[in-house]
């Protein structure tokens, strides 16, 4: 498909969608990037999963979670019921924020000392024995490791026989906001009419014209002028996932399926049952607002 390669026309259409997230995330009254922000958005992990639930037992497993954040569902695990739970992520400053809350969680007796550790680590090494992890969570992950089937070979590793690598959700990079730009532009399937490129450079001739925005702020790699979704981040932490991409590491990698499919919208459920030859194209991607996973060991 050809794609329209105009900055300009991009910045023009953004400026002119208006979007709650267009000042920040809706749910959290602080401002993005200060301790205040990280804090709240950690007590709305565990209050969202407080009514949701994580989808998976947990009491009396030993858990790792991928991309733990500011610790909000390590935290609740542990309160659940979880025997133990480590929470790794590359970021020192989220996991601060973990640790913060975590000494707040074991004054009030929530949590037990020793319960919940978190560490810095990347997923596709993980410092952790053969054969030790009941279950592992890695809830919207997987659209930012580096390399797909090194992480799922190293989950199969250190998951005991019959343990469970549970994805509750990851966003496929055609999805409509896969690209993870939702402060930049909240346009959905933008992406898809407009190249890459031109997209980066309308984000950041936003960011100079709006610098109350603090795109610069929110995305560490912005400064640099990139060219591709990737390199706005501070980590280079993006994908490109696919459910393409992720069936094929899957079987590559020898886990069983126990779940795999994709949440849509009413009107897309609709369409996808009428036309079913839709799951066998990227309209399976376009169309979901994400993937859910489920492997067996």
């Amino acid at each position: 498909m050809l794609k329209i390669n105009s900055p300009k026309l991009a910045l023009f259409l953004i400026e002119r969608y208006k979007s709650k997230w267009d000042k920040g995330n809706p749910n959290i009254d602080a401002v993005i990037g200060t301790k205040d922000f990280s804090y709240k958005y950690a007590l709305l992990q565990v209050k969202k999963k407080t009514i949701s639930g994580i989808g998976v037992e947990v009491i009396d497993k030993d858990i790792l979670e991928i991309g733990c954040g500011q610790g909000g569902i390590c935290l609740f695990m542990a309160m659940n019921g979880a025997k133990s739970v480590i929470g790794i992520d590359v970021s020192d400053e989220v996991l601060h924020t973990a640790e913060t809350i975590k000494g707040k969680f074991i004054e009030k007796g929530f949590v037990r000392p020793n319960q919940v550790r978190f560490e810095k680590s990347f997923a596709e090494k993980l410092d952790i024995p053969d054969e030790s992890i009941d279950l592992v969570i890695a809830d919207n992950v997987f659209e930012h490791v580096t390399d797909i089937e090194l992480t799922l070979k190293e989950c199969k590793r250190i998951l005991k026989k019959n343990g469970i690598l549970h994805i509750p959700v990851y966003p496929s990079i055609l999805s409509k906001f896969g690209p993870h730009l939702k402060y930049g532009t909240k346009i959905p399937w933008l992406h898809i009419f407009f190249t890459e490129k031109a997209i980066c450079e309308a984000v950041y001739l936003r960011a100079i014209k709006y610098p109350e925005l603090k795109l610069f702020e929110y995305y560490g790699g912005l400064d640099k002028q990139p060219k591709t979704f990737r390199d706005v981040r501070p980590y280079k932490d993006l994908s490109y996932i696919t459910n393409k991409k992720m069936k094929a590491a899957i079987s590559k990698i020898g886990f069983k399926i126990e779940a795999f499919g994709c949440s849509r919208p009413l009107w897309a459920t609709l369409l996808v049952k009428i036309f079913p030859i839709i799951k066998k194209t990227n309209l399976d991607d376009i169309l979901s607002k994400g993937t859910f996973v489920k492997l067996i060991k």
